[in-house]
């Protein structure tokens, strides 16, 4: 029987579940956490951004607490069973100067049915995040509706004389093991949002996924994603942002995570190059 990682699972992690959820079992939170492993060393060095080259961006970090009200929260009778009442939008402060606000629901019904739509809104102007998220950037396809939480971390940056902002957040979700990240990359100009995108599954605590790696002039996107054996790469151009599928970068699972996998229930990014399956700008 395999176990899923506890540092995963948040509250769940005090929990034991017998038969449900696929038959797996939660460790002990006052068990030793396991950590993901380390790629090979040496010669077959693990893939990471800073392998990349071409212009790195300079980002200026901010984070913020974000108060969520007590109320707020996904609330469940119990499995298979959602609270039925009509969601309530609440306006949770990202952050000052300009205003950024996220409008979300207090809760999450399982089915959807009574959930409104969510939005951003930076300086008074709405941003569709429903819309943002089933129309992603990096070409993800959605076969459910999304809700996010922001965390209080973003970025600005500035490229080519545009200037943009970007926005960390994670998915919320009922009893899931495993996490999904997303960014949110509003372009700015005279204090409006000119365009705005959104990439699923995108690194966890990083901005470096963006910068211009090829050297081309246009800002590009590292689409590096759980379990995904291709690492593509997609440049902003006239229609937004365009996968490049002449080049790409193939990854296969080191032998330390393949131990790894074998034990827990866990996903992860693949992280040994396939040198002789990829196709990139240059050697990695």
């Amino acid at each position: 029987m395999k176990t899923t990682n506890p540092r995963r699972l948040g509250w769940l992690a005090s929990m034991v579940l017998l038969g449900g959820l696929g038959g797996y079992a939660v460790l002990p939170a006052t068990g030793r956490l396991p950590e993901l492993p380390p790629g090979r060393r040496g010669s077959e060095a693990p893939f990471t951004f800073d392998r990349l080259k071409g212009e790195k961006l300079k980002f200026s970090k901010q984070t913020v607490a974000i108060n969520q009200p007590a109320y707020y929260g996904d609330r469940l009778i119990s499995f298979g069973a959602a609270v039925e009442k009509k969601a309530t939008l609440l306006r949770l402060k990202i952050k000052d100067k300009p205003l950024l606000y996220h409008y979300c629901n207090d809760s999450l019904q399982q089915l959807n049915k009574n959930n409104q739509p969510e939005y951003i809104s930076y300086s008074g102007q709405k941003v569709n995040l429903d819309y943002l998220l089933s129309h992603n950037s990096n070409r993800v396809k959605m076969t459910t509706k999304t809700f996010v939480l922001f965390d209080g971390t973003f970025y600005n940056f500035s490229f080519r004389q545009h200037d943009y902002l970007l926005l960390h957040a994670q998915q919320r979700v009922f009893y899931r093991n495993v996490l999904y990240y997303y960014l949110i990359l509003l372009e700015l100009a005279k204090g409006k949002v000119v365009h705005s995108y959104a990439f699923v599954d995108a690194p966890e605590t990083t901005p470096a996924c963006f910068g211009d790696f090829n050297s081309d002039g246009y800002l590009d996107y590292i689409d590096w994603r759980k379990k995904e054996p291709r690492i593509s790469l997609f440049s902003l151009k006239e229609t937004g942002f365009v996968r490049d599928e002449q080049h790409y970068i193939m990854v296969k699972p080191s032998q330390a995570q393949q131990e790894y996998s074998q034990r827990y229930d866990d996903l992860f990014n693949y992280d040994e190059i396939d040198k002789t399956k990829s196709k990139w700008f240059y050697s990695l």
